[in-house]
Parts: structure tokens; C-alpha cells; sequence
């Protein structure tokens, strides 16, 4: 995996630093197009000429969703991770007493629009135990709600939105399994280990009774539990919340608890990694044919700010062929003390790219994004959110008008989602397409789709017919125009596909209907352009 090189604010370094094995920083994927210079024929002091632009990439594909032999995964969705309680910022991230998060802080109409205008079409919600969720009861042993309606808020979130549930992960188990007057943290001075041996039977047990509680309590609140993780990102220490796991105490802990979720909440889904998957301290767990066969979820990786390119890889095949996927993903490159993020429309193409080439190189069934929102004070809100929110104790100027209570879109990271929330019906298969693995298209990236059974699709695909394709085609070039030129066999080549386009200022544009002629559908993707096309 490659470096993961950054310069971060030193509160954020020890998670950064751990990231180094699963990916690198953003940055510029591409050289930047040609500037004429002033000796370009040009007086100088006078206007520079812009150079004409490139002629276009013209990519040949072919693809047959009539053969079963070209179905791959199928898609379940893409995830998103909500700030239900109070964290810091920048330099100091550190958890407190304050009450603030989402949808808390929301007005009543403004939680609404947040699950109707973006929430809706995703699939599960990540939700931090030990986090955002670090309420406890008196015998500090499980958690619960830090305040009265805090689940019934998450409850409203999960039912307005429509989603189908909660990716339930702990980043601190309660602080009585860490030791005597210890806090979630994991700072200096808080314990960074279990209280006790987990080769103690008695305290394991204990430990893991208390996380299927820990369940039990969300679901008996309304909360939908469709996977569960034991901790994100186990190798590390980080001060806002978390618990350092070795190979063996993870597999120890692993082990004893895993049944009991399995027999807790029927249907869920286990995931393990959280970090670097089966290749980090998860790695004793699929060492072992027992525990390896209750990660029912996947092998799950964080490649936050990574270039899109190195994502053109199999992970999947580092785990034998077991489901692998990303539950965490972030920009972290351009954060700088007191200046927060200047992301680009680079970074826009690059994220979607990113998701793309998980869906096709690694086959995986889904992709998280760290926060829906982030509060209007936080300086790593731009690089961590889709949005921003502003909370009731956010006094300063605004650079954009928003109220309190309120909130808006972060343009730069939620256009790079929108088109696969709002196109993508859950559980579509994706279909293999020729020439979608070609090493050499680095900047012209391609997968097909075909849509699920009519109403299975979610909220925004009831109606969709089953069985239509659909085709996600992404340009990350600055200034080069992409022609796709697809052979489509069997009926699909029979229907007009309608077209929408997704960029860093742009949202679902339509941009009209293309024909299949001979067989063969023709479309041009602009630079730095995200584009749905759809038979349906």
C-alpha cells in the first residue's frame, strides 16, 4: 500500500501517521494543463494566450449483461457517518461536556431537509460508540445516550431519511473495561489497553456480555443494526477516543464477542479491520478459519485522501478473495493550522473516481464517507464533511450566510456523491465491462450496472425497473475531453440511456438522451466531469 505522506495538525497526527500503510494524501493526480509561456510569441505584459486544448481520449469498451459469467458484486450503497455528540477541532479534537452534534443542533425543519436532500439514497449510517454516542450508565460498563432524546433523534434521522440502518462501531469501549478512573480517551494518562488480561475468562465475558448489551440498548431505542464493528482503527491511540489492540488481544476480544452479536442482532453483518482489513492487527482473526468465517461484513480499510489511481488495485485478493470495502474516507492533505481545507474541483473528480475504482477493482459492496456534516467551527470540516452545520454556540462571522441551527452543502465532497446515492439503486449488480481494468486509463474510468427487482432499489429507485443498465463514467483530466465508445450486446443496446452530470459546481444536471447506434452508445465527458448514464 502506498505512503500516506501529509502534513496535519499535530492533534491529528497520530491517526494520520497510522494511515501511512492504507493510502496516500491527495495530491494533484495529474500534471496541470500547459501554461503558454511569456515567450510564446506574446509581447510581454500582454495577455497570455490559453493554449487550444488537447484533442479528445477516445476509449473503446464492450460489455454483455446478457452473460452470467460478467456479473460481479452487487452494490449495496454507499454509507456516511453522522457527529451525533460534541468533538473538538484542529489542535485540540479533545471530547467535552458540551451537548452539540447532528441532528441535534438542527431546527426542526432543517433535520428534515437534511434527510430529504441528502441523506436519502444512502445506505447505512456509521455510528460511533465510545464517540458520539458516550452516554453511560452508573457502573461506567455500558454505553447509552448522553442526553434524554438523543436516540430518539438518531431514531427520526434513520426514518426520515430512509436509510436502512446503523454501521454500529466502537472507537472506546466504556471506560470500565480500560481500568479505574479512566475516560474514552486515549491520551496521556488513559489507559491505552483492556483493564485486565483478555486471557481472563471471566472479565472477557464480562466485556463482551456488556457490547452485546450495548446493542441490545440501540435496538430496544429503534436503531436498525445492519453491521458492527469491535473498533475503528485498533492500531491506534488518538486522544478524542479510542483503544490500542495488539493481534492478540484483538483476536481475543474478537472471539468472545462476535457470537453474541451474531445471536443479539439477527442479520448483522461483522465487519473487521477497520483500518488496514486483514492485513493490520485483524490479521490473527483471519489467520484463524473459525474467526475468519464470523467477518460476515468484510475486511475493511480507511485510504482517506488517497489518490483515485491507487485504488486500481485488488485488495480483495490480499484477503483471499473475501469481501473487502472502505468504512472510512476523508481528505487530510490540505489541512493546515488555522486554514482549514482548500479543496479543488480535482478533489471533487478524485473522490468519485476513488468509489469507482473500489466498485470495480476490489469488488466492494459499499463505500463510507467520514461525516454527513461538520460544525462551521471545526477546522477540518471541509476535508471531513459533506456539509456544514452551524451550532447554536458558532458567534463568529460566516464567510456564507447560515443561521444558526442550520446547514448547507460542501460542494466539493458531496457532488462527488450525489450521482452515486441519487442513480445507483441499491443492490444493482455491477456488470464487467472489456477494458475496465486497463492499467493505462488512469484518468477515464468506466463500470457498468444493472438495476435490482423494481421496488428494492430504495428511496429513490421504487419505481426503477429491474434488469436496465446503467453506466458511471468519470473524466479526471483538466482539460481533456473523454469519448467512451460502448458495445453493448443483447437488449440494452435496444434503448436510449438519459444522461446526468456531476461536477464540483454541478449537481445532477441532465444533458440529454443518447441513442445506442450499430450497437454502439458514443458519449463525451468533459474534464473533470462525473456522468450517469442510464437505460432506465
Amino acid at each position: 500500500m502506498r505512503s500516506f505522506i501529509a502534513t496535519v495538525l499535530l492533534s491529528w497526527q497520530a491517526v494520520a501517521a497510522a494511515k501511512q500503510a492504507s493510502g496516500v494524501n491527495l495530491a494533484t493526480q495529474y500534471p496541470a494543463a500547459p501554461v503558454a509561456s511569456p515567450h510564446d510569441g506574446l509581447a510581454s505584459g500582454l495577455r497570455v494566450k490559453t493554449p487550444p486544448p488537447p484533442p479528445p481520449i477516445v476509449v473503446s469498451y464492450s460489455v454483455d449483461p446478457t452473460d452470467p459469467e460478467n456479473d460481479r458484486q452487487v452494490i449495496e450503497g454507499l454509507g456516511f457517518e453522522i457527529q451525533a455528540d460534541s468533538i473538538g477541532s484542529g489542535v485540540n479534537p479533545a471530547v467535552g461536556a458540551k451537548i452539540s452534534g447532528v441532528p441535534h443542533d438542527l431546527t426542526l425543519s432543517e433535520r428534515e431537509r437534511l434527510n430529504t436532500e441528502m441523506l436519502r439514497g444512502f445506505r447505512t449510517c456509521r455510528l460511533a460508540l465510545g464517540l458520539y454516542v458516550r452516554g453511560l450508565d452508573p457502573s461506567r460498563q455500558r454505553i447509552i445516550g448522553r442526553w434524554p432524546t438523543q436516540m430518539a433523534e438518531l431514531k427520526a434521522l434513520q426514518d426520515g431519511s430512509g436509510v436502512d440502518g446503523f454501521d454500529v462501531e466502537y472507537w472506546s469501549p466504556a471506560p470500565y473495561w480500560k481500568g479505574p478512573e479512566q475516560n474514552f480517551s486515549c491520551s496521556t494518562g488513559d489507559s491505552n489497553a483492556p483493564r485486565w488480561s483478555t486471557k481472563n475468562v471471566s472479565f472477557l465475558a464480562a466485556w463482551s456480555d456488556a457490547m452485546a448489551a450495548d446493542a441490545a440498548y440501540l435496538m430496544g431505542n429503534g436503531l436498525r443494526i445492519k453491521y458492527w464493528g469491535l473498533q475503528n482503527e485498533p492500531e491506534n491511540c488518538p486522544v478524542y477516543a479510542g483503544l490500542k489492540y495488539t493481534n492478540v488481544t484483538y483476536y481475543d476480544v474478537f472471539n468472545a464477542t462476535a457470537p453474541k452479536i451474531f445471536a443479539t442482532v439477527p442479520g448483522v453483518k461483522i465487519e473487521g479491520g477497520s483500518l488496514r482489513g486483514c492485513e493490520g492487527v485483524a490479521s490473527a482473526v483471519y489467520a484463524d478459519p473459525n474467526t475468519r468465517a464470523m467477518v460476515t461484513g468484510g475486511w475493511t480499510y480507511h485510504t482517506g485522501g488517497a489518490e483515485a489511481s491507487s485504488a486500481m488495485r485488488n485488495y480483495s485478493a490480499g484477503c483471499g478473495g473475501a469481501t473487502t470495502w472502505v468504512n472510512e474516507w476523508e481528505y487530510f492533505g490540505s489541512l493546515t493550522p488555522k486554514q482549514g481545507f482548500n479543496l479543488t474541483a480535482d478533489d471533487t473528480i478524485n473522490l468519485a473516481a476513488t468509489v469507482l475504482n473500489w466498485f470495480v477493482f476490489s469488488n466492494a459492496p459499499k463505500f463510507t464517507f467520514l461525516h454527513a456534516l461538520k460544525p462551521t467551527y471545526n477546522v477540518e470540516a471541509e476535508g471531513f464533511g459533506l456539509g456544514f452545520w452551524r451550532p447554536p454556540d458558532d458567534n463568529s462571522t460566516q464567510k456564507v450566510p447560515l443561521d444558526k441551527g442550520h446547514w448547507r452543502f460542501n460542494n466539493k465532497t458531496w457532488n462527488a456523491l450525489a450521482g452515486f446515492t441519487q442513480r445507483v439503486p441499491w443492490d444493482s449488480t455491477r456488470v464487467h465491462v472489456v477494458g475496465e481494468l486497463d492499467p493505462t486509463r488512469v484518468a477515464q474510468r468506466i463500470m457498468a450496472f444493472r438495476t435490482p427487482p423494481s421496488g428494492t432499489g430504495g428511496p429513490h429507485h421504487l419505481t426503477t425497473p429491474g434488469g436496465r443498465l446503467g453506466f458511471v463514467l468519470i473524466n479526471t483530466y483538466t482539460r481533456t475531453e473523454f469519448v467512451a465508445r460502448v458495445n453493448i450486446t443483447g437488449p440494452a443496446s435496444g434503448v436510449a440511456y438519459s444522461g446526468y452530470r456531476y461536477n464540483a459546481t454541478t449537481v445532477g444536471a441532465e444533458i440529454g438522451v443518447a441513442s445506442v447506434t450499430h450497437g454502439v452508445l458514443e458519449v463525451t465527458v468533459p474534464p473533470l466531469s462525473i456522468e450517469f448514464w442510464l437505460g432506465f
